[in-house]
This record gives structure tokens, sequence and C-alpha cells, in this order.
């Protein structure tokens, strides 16, 4: 069985490489992969309420609240499989071969890729 082959209810965690710090990722944004969610109704109204939703964008068209938040975690959580393998729609487009988590720490779900995770 390959270490991307899960089902509802797993155990897992981040591959062994990232937990020791090798960045595996095409660029140098973020040192983790990113676990995303869509973002509620009060954080797009609290938004459209902060100064940073004023005025208009550098192409002079007003500006869209955010559709994407990162969920935080510690890169030594263990995760549960909610979805093994899910597409959802995450801001303007589906993001295919992810996985719905949920963070045992702190009970936040969102989604990451497959690749990332392996079985406890």
């Amino acid at each position: 069985m390959s270490k991307s082959e899960f089902k509802k209810g797993d155990l897992v965690r981040l591959i062994e490489d990232i937990r020791n710090g090798v960045n595996l990722r095409s660029h140098r944004l973020h040192a983790k992969p990113c676990i995303e969610r869509a973002t509620t109704r009060e954080e797009v109204q609290e938004w459209r309420n902060s100064p940073a939703s004023k005025g208009l964008d550098c192409a002079g068209e007003s500006k869209l609240p955010p559709m994407i938040a990162d969920v935080d975690y510690d890169i030594n959580d263990t995760f549960t499989v909610l979805r093994a393998r899910c597409a959802p729609k995450l801001g303007y487009y589906k993001k295919p071969k992810r996985v719905k988590v949920m963070v045992n720490r702190t009970n936040q779900i969102g989604y990451i890729e497959r690749k990332w995770l392996e079985k406890v």
C-alpha cells in the first residue's frame, strides 16, 4: 500500500522529510505545506469593515475579499482524515488530490495535498 492511500478515520502526519526540516516545496514562500479552508461569512464581513478593504487595487478596481484562509498547525501535529480523496473548490479553482483533515490539537478542519501526508 502506498503512503497516500488513506481512508476516513485514519490518523496521519506530515511526511518525515518535512518534519526533519527538508524543504521539498518548489518555492520558499511557505516552509511547510498549507492546510487551506474557505473563509467564513464572519471573516469576510470583518474584512469588509477593516481599512484593508477600502480603496482600489493597483489596477484601479475595487478590492475582492479573501476566499481562502490557512489553518494553523505545528509540524509535529497529527491529523484525522475526514475525507480521503476530494477536490474542493477553494477560491476560484478546484484543487485536486486533496485530503480533508482535522488538526487533532485544535480541531480545525482544512484541505491539504495527499502527497504531504503519511499514516501514523
